[in-house]
């Protein structure tokens, strides 16, 4: 028999040695007691799964739920979000410029909704109950069907319904697909958004601008095309379509029978390749519209025109915009060219025409181009032959540098030798836009005056104009991934409006010395340059980002030193001598290099740069949001 454990008290009074008895003993009272541990621990879980059941009888949605209202409203941002990841923001029409594709998983939205139904009944009723989770559906064209289609938007109630058609990698396009969309479009609910992708990766290319030609035959001459009521198609406002067929030629139309749209999604294949406006359209190019549009009923009602893969002539691209007077935002995105490609394209007297008196805009008032050659003067002539006297934003994007990586690294910045080109093309044409909206300005500012004169001199009052202030209603530009020389940067802003408020620089590689170069702009520029309105470099600049900079190519004081040169100067009600309006915000993210571990490198320049941070928002009043990204 062992030794009783209790007569094992002695040896925590002494260092002598076990002997074989005694290692026994205790080694098996180890055992015994690990057992018993054990065998607590499972009954202090059960108790707390037990006490965890409980405490969820008692819990506050339990007691009080949340009303459905509230749930529809949190689910409809999870829904919301799966399409913005879905949608492309640049062009708005789930593609990127220069880059097609077949979307993936377009049913990721739709399967998450049916997710939510089978959490709980509450969260059931809470879907059933939200319209908006209802007012969107993302099919494939294998899976078009009407009486799902009408079953799901049934749901929607009043909610307006937007229908995305999608093609896929594995199946081509079939006719019954397109006959389905007719009786869609001529018995199935009201819409007021309809996208068709028929752009296909492998199978079908050709067949679906074919299948869309045919369809539309068929539903203008439907049997049901006579009924009393309203159609689907009588309400739709917004549009978008997708085709790249093989087999269309230049004097294909595109048929859009849609009569009340305000909004229109393009990405068409090259019909004016290789033709000239002039040529394509004989002696009366001022009564046609290309690919068939209806400048009356289709044209003339857009307030937001997207073309996205354009690749037309500028003659075939401003004979399309000249009937647009209504539009509002107009965004161009640029295919992606070959690097010899012709860009030239032959002089014609209807661009002759144009470049005195411009493609007239009076509406827009956003203006967006995406995937911009720098190299290629199409993608931005087209500046030099619109009228826009009410253009609030100009947004240039510009296309990937062949050599260079996403983020910049393709160029070694660091070399002392590497030197960035001028944009001589981009130059002339920013100025000429410039110049063109300035004299805009002028005109409409005359007129303000002449008018002003009767009531001034009526009321005794004066009042100040357009022409006094010397602004416009131009307010933001904004450049983004572009390569340029700092003497080219700094023309361009030179040549924009000077009644811009809002300066957006986003990706742009330029010299270091580039913010030096700004708060002295006339030094470095070519005496050709425009000059400076009121002595300063945008005199009414309020809001300035920086975005995406790498340290290593970017002095960060010379951008503080130019914030800090914004501070107010002169007298604003004096013409002549108004100076510049405060900087009010200065958003930057800073992208630099992982440091190596243990390294202790920028330590004094960051802690230099948050010192004169604090002294912008202490001293100047200047809301400061600067942010570094390590890559």
């Amino acid at each position: 028999m062992s030794e009783d454990p209790k007569s094992l008290t002695h040896l925590y009074r002494t260092n002598d040695p076990l002997n074989p008895t005694e290692i026994t003993t205790i080694q098996a009272e180890l055992v015994r007691q690990d057992a018993a541990i054990l065998k607590l621990q499972q009954q202090l879980r059960n108790l707390e799964v037990g006490r965890e059941k409980y405490a969820s009888l008692l819990s506050p949605l339990r007691q009080k739920p949340l009303p459905i209202e509230l749930l529809g409203d949190i689910f409809a941002i999870v829904i919301a979000r799966l399409h913005f990841q879905l949608d492309d923001l640049e062009l708005g029409s789930g593609h990127t410029a220069g880059r097609p594709g077949v979307r993936e998983n377009v049913s990721r939205a739709r399967s998450k909704l049916i997710q939510l139904c089978l959490v709980c009944r509450a969260w059931r009723d809470a879907v059933y109950a939200t319209p908006y989770l209802w007012s969107r559906l993302d099919l494939y064209w294998p899976s078009l069907d009407f009486d799902k289609v009408v079953r799901w938007f049934a749901l929607a109630r009043g909610h307006p319904k937007s229908l995305y058609i999608s093609p896929t990698y594995l199946y081509g396009f079939k006719e019954h697909q397109f006959d389905t969309l007719a009786k869609l479009l001529d018995q199935g609910p009201l819409l007021e958004h309809l996208e068709l992708d028929m752009i296909n990766g492998t199978s079908g290319l050709g067949e679906g601008g074919r299948l869309y030609k045919k369809m539309i035959t068929k539903l203008k001459y439907s049997k049901v095309y006579a009924m009393k009521g309203k159609r689907p198609w009588d309400l739709l406002t917004s549009f978008s379509i997708r085709i790249d067929d093989a087999n269309i030629s230049s004097e294909s139309d595109v048929v859009i029978p849609f009569r009340h749209l305000t909004t229109l999604y393009l990405t068409l294949p090259e019909f004016y390749e290789g033709i000239p406006w002039d040529d394509e359209v004989g002696d009366s190019p001022d009564l046609q519209a290309p690919l068939g549009f209806s400048p009356d009923t289709l044209l003339g009602g857009l307030t937001r025109l997207t073309i996205a893969q354009c690749d037309w002539k500028i003659s075939a691209l401003l004979a399309l915009l000249r009937w647009c007077t209504k539009v509002e935002t107009l965004t161009v995105g640029y295919a992606d060219r070959d690097e010899y490609h012709d860009d030239e394209e032959p002089s014609s007297n209807f661009l002759s025409e144009l470049a005195d008196k411009g493609v007239s805009l009076p509406a827009l008032k956003v203006l967006r181009l995406r995937n911009v050659d720098r190299n290629q003067k199409r993608a931005y002539s087209v500046l030099r032959f619109l009228s826009t006297p009410n253009l609030e934003e100009l947004d240039m994007g510009f296309a990937k540098v062949e050599g260079a990586a996403e983020d910049g690294r393709g160029y070694e910045f660091e070399d002392p030798e590497f030197s960035f080109q001028d944009c001589v093309q981009l130059e002339r044409v920013v100025e000429s836009f410039g110049e063109r909206i300035m004299k805009e300005v002028e005109v409409a500012g005359a007129k303000a005056k002449r008018e002003a004169e009767p009531s001034k001199s009526s009321s005794g009052q004066s009042g100040e104009t357009i022409l006094q202030t010397g602004l416009g209603p131009f307010r933001r530009l904004r450049l983004r991934n572009l390569y340029i020389s700092s003497k080219s940067l700094t023309t361009i802003l030179l040549s924009v409006p000077a009644s811009t408020s809002h300066l957006t620089l986003d990706s742009i590689y330029s010299d270091s010395t580039l913010f030096q170069q700004l708060q002295d702009p006339l030094k470095y520029v070519s005496p050709t340059a425009p000059r400076l309105l009121y002595g300063y470099l945008l005199p009414k600049l309020q809001i300035l980002e920086i975005l995406d900079i790498r340290r290593e190519c970017t002095h960060i004081p010379d951008i503080y030193g130019f914030v800090a040169s914004r501070r107010p100067l002169g007298l604003f009600n004096v013409p002549g001598m108004e100076g510049t309006e405060r900087l009010r915000e200065l958003k930057m993210s800073i992208i630099e290099k992982n440091k190596l571990k243990g390294k202790k490198e920028g330590g004094e320049e960051e802690l230099g740069a948050s010192r004169a941070d604090d002294i912008l928002r202490l001293v100047y009043g200047i809301n400061v949001d600067v942010r570094v990204v390590r890559a």
